[in-house]
């Protein structure tokens, strides 16, 4: 069951050095937090990852954020919430899920890599877990 709170899972394929110097111990840091490999419940602002216990700056969010700008996905917008455009970048899989600003469930991949973001929303609560688990065996063989 979700809680009722904004969550994010960033799942990190590294290839090559993406990630900063500033943002990598943070992200180190949510992975020890949480019971996954190579997963961790992350959020977009402030009042997220209060809200979790992990004091964090906005500027470290940018950050890690950052990794996805152009020429990776240009159509990526940070307002409170994510959204995704529909359009593929250069062939790579790509999948979104836009429901409105009070939540969704947004997926991209990249070959920089995984983002799997959850929103806690009314009309999916029932499916959400499902679909969860189908995008991340999707993501998994992939």
């Amino acid at each position: 069951m979700f809680k009722k709170s904004v969550v994010f899972v960033f799942w990190f394929l590294f290839f090559g050095n993406v990630l900063t110097l500033d943002t990598q111990p943070f992200i180190e840091r949510l992975i020890q937090t949480r019971r996954f490999t190579g997963a961790a419940f992350v959020g977009n602002n402030h009042h997220v990852w209060s809200s979790m216990g992990i004091d964090i700056r906005e500027e470290d969010i940018e950050n890690l954020f950052g990794v996805f700008e152009p020429p990776y996905y240009p159509k990526l917008f940070l307002a409170g919430n994510v959204y995704f455009s529909h359009e593929p970048n250069n062939g790579k899989s790509f999948l979104a899920r836009n429901v409105n600003e009070m939540g969704g469930i947004i997926c991209f991949r990249s070959f920089k890599g995984i983002l799997l973001g959850v929103y806690e929303h009314p009309v999916l609560q029932d499916e959400a877990d499902q679909i969860m688990q189908e995008v991340a065996f999707t993501l998994l063989d992939t």
